[in-house]
This record gives structure tokens, C-alpha cells and sequence, in this order.
């Protein structure tokens, strides 16, 4: 289950099917994203936290306060719950993120996957990695 996901739905008195239409999915897929059996893109988080005046940190259980977003006493998601990104990283990214508009935040997602997508900055895969070892 993610964070605060369905404490927010309850709060509002909507169901699964209502709250998935306010942001445009459908209910098999916010029941999904509620239970964890699948995550969201960044997208859906960015719509509720928009249509509903919450924060992100919030939303996935990082803060138990929606306002207090970047400030000292909002904890740092842990290695494991962000996946590649070390707890200073997150932190870095979160909180730059935090100052930017919608618009802002859809160019860092972009940049980053045009980083990815190029040679330059791109991780070996594990063949690649085995061939330079041999």
C-alpha cells in the first residue's frame, strides 16, 4: 500500500472508482496502485497531489503532514523505498523538484531520460559490465 493513498480517498468520501475517474484511471488500476501490486507513474502522483493539495511526500508515506514537504522534520525516503537513488540523492532531488512548477518537473523527467537514453551517461548493462571484466 501506498503512504497515505487511501487515507486521502476515505478522507474525501470517494470510492475507489470515484476518486480513480477525478484523476483519470480507471478504478482496477487506483485499486492496484492502493493495495501495491502496482506502482504509479510519476504522473498519477502529480495530479493528486495537485487536484487534492497534498504533497507527494505525503501521498507515498515519506511525511505524515502534507504541508511539511522539504522541511526539516520530513524524513528522507530510505535506499530501498526509492530504488537507485542513495538517501542524499532522493534528498537533493526531492527538494529541488519541490521549488519547480509542473512544467519544471516534466523537463528534469525528460533530461533525465535523454541522460539515460544517451551513451555518455548511460549505466553498463551486466553484459557489457562481464565482457570489460573478461
Amino acid at each position: 500500500m501506498y503512504g497515505h493513498l487511501k487515507e486521502l480517498r476515505e478522507s474525501l468520501g470517494l470510492t475507489q472508482e470515484e476518486f480513480g475517474k477525478s484523476v483519470g484511471i480507471a478504478k482496477t488500476t487506483y485499486n492496484n496502485y492502493e493495495k501495491g501490486e502496482r506502482s504509479p507513474k510519476s504522473d498519477f502522483w502529480i495530479s493528486v497531489a495537485k487536484k487534492y493539495g497534498v504533497t507527494i511526500d505525503y501521498l507515498m508515506g515519506y511525511s505524515n503532514d502534507p504541508d511539511k514537504v522539504g522541511k526539516e522534520n520530513t524524513p528522507t525516503p530510505s535506499v530501498d523505498s526509492v530504488g537507485v537513488l542513495t538517501k542524499d540523492e532522493a534528498s537533493r532531488i526531492s527538494a529541488a523538484m519541490d521549488q519547480m512548477n509542473e512544467e519544471g518537473r516534466e523537463r528534469v523527467a525528460e533530461y533525465a531520460e535523454d541522460l539515460a537514453a544517451g551513451g555518455r551517461f548511460k549505466k553498463p548493462s551486466a553484459a557489457e559490465l562481464g565482457e570489460k571484466e573478461a
